[in-house]
């Protein structure tokens, strides 16, 4: 889970400092903790997003532990953690925090029981997170309103568009529409990256940014987003264009904008080590990515001759399971795979979803350890998907998630 993060040093900072106010406080030592903190973080001038993140992760210490302490299978208590954690990316941190400050008490102070109730609590705390996301949309023009990670709705945009001046009905325009989860889930700065992508659109319509992952613990965890028009079978051509490089997804995030804007994103390993001991091909990577979902060259081609890796045998096996959702959204189906992380399987799924004709209007992709948990908003036509549509396709990604699993 760790190498899912998107900036573990937060998390670190955040270990560092959660409990500065224990001596000072009384029962309620987090909120004095995250008062000392705010003065730390000032004289270390860190950006206000980082900053902010580190101060709710201090301010919410305690809550996984209180949530622990009730009933992990009721739903109103998975409800009022959510509300607590507001975002994937608090969530790992705040499960990461927990698995720590509970094992550093004594060494049996995290038992197997409250291991598996952490881990339980976590996944339920996931999925939770990823209902109604096609729901909450952000309008750039309308003042106020909460967004997930504590911030304001107006004072985040306002912060993008404060980076880029003097063009501000333009990136109202690009941020109108997207889910809020793109929002909450980005910084401002990244945002701002996206906008600027969208500037060059007939340069080459099909816009890449690549980040090569660093190597401080385990397999590099790298990032390649595309910011393009909106098509048939882009997210689909993405995960392909990865297998076909031997690319393993780790984690994947799908949005689209009002004007029909997409922002596709992609953490993964390198399965091969093929960018990380080739650092000319990182360039070739990206060019060849690039052409691959365009359609200028050919992804069979390319998979047919990618030898497959020996599978070690994993630590926990992990049931099948496909759920579809049509009350999630007014105008769309969800639909939610959860199943053993092998690689190859997203464009697996998403070649099968992408062969029925369905679009993909929000992605969510996650691996907690070895189990991947997908979630996909699909309309058919633009519509949500009928009984009829959700028993073929089910039948059709256990074919498929069977036939990549040999």
């Amino acid at each position: 889970m760790i190498r899912e993060l998107q900036n573990p040093g937060l998390l670190y900072l955040a270990g560092l400092l959660h409990d500065a106010g224990k001596g000072r406080a009384g029962e309620n030592h987090a909120a004095e903790s995250a008062r000392m903190t705010q003065s730390v973080l000032e004289r270390l001038e860190m950006d206000t997003y980082d900053s902010g993140v580190v101060m709710r992760l201090i301010e919410t210490h305690l809550e996984m532990s209180a949530a622990m302490r009730r009933d992990i299978f009721d739903a109103e208590t998975v409800r009022a953690f959510v509300g607590k954690v507001q975002t994937p990316e608090s969530l790992r941190m705040l499960t990461l925090f927990t698995y720590a400050d509970i094992a550093a008490v004594h060494p049996d102070a995290l038992t197997p029981w409250k291991a598996e109730n952490l881990w339980r609590l976590s996944m339920a705390t996931a999925n939770q997170l990823d209902r109604n996301v096609d729901e909450e949309r952000v309008h750039a023009r309308v003042a106020g309103g909460a967004l997930g990670g504590g911030w304001r709705k107006d004072e985040k945009i306002a912060r993008v568009l404060s980076l880029v001046p003097g063009r501000q009905a333009e990136v109202e325009q690009f941020l109108e529409g997207f889910p809020e989860r793109y929002v909450s889930t980005r910084s401002p700065e990244t945002m701002r990256q996206h906008f600027e992508m969208t500037q060059h659109f007939a340069e080459e319509p099909f816009q890449m940014a690549f980040k090569h992952g660093a190597t401080q613990s385990g397999p590099a965890v790298s990032e390649i987003t595309l910011v393009t028009q909106d098509r048939p079978r882009l997210f689909a051509g993405m995960a392909a264009a990865l297998a076909a490089w031997g690319m393993n997804v780790v984690t994947a995030a799908a949005f689209a904008n009002e004007a029909g804007v997409v922002v596709d994103s992609f953490r993964f390993t390198d399965t091969f080590r093929t960018l990380e001991l080739n650092e000319s091909e990182r360039e070739r990577f990206v060019a060849s990515v690039r052409d691959l979902v365009a359609g200028r060259s050919s992804v069979e081609k390319l998979l047919s001759g990618r030898r497959r890796g020996k599978r070690k045998p994993p630590r926990v096996v992990a049931e099948t399971k496909i759920e579809f959702d049509g009350t999630a959204s007014l105008h769309s189906t969800l639909l939610q795979v959860i199943t053993q992380d092998i690689p190859g399987l997203l464009r697996a799924i998403s070649a099968t979803v992408s062969e029925r004709g369905y679009n993909v209007e929000v992605a969510l992709v996650d691996t907690e350890g070895e189990t991947a948990i997908d979630v996909f908003y699909l309309t058919s036509d633009g519509k949500r998907l009928t009984e009829g549509q959700e028993l073929d396709l089910r039948e059709r990604l256990l074919s498929a998630i069977e036939e990549n699993s040999r």
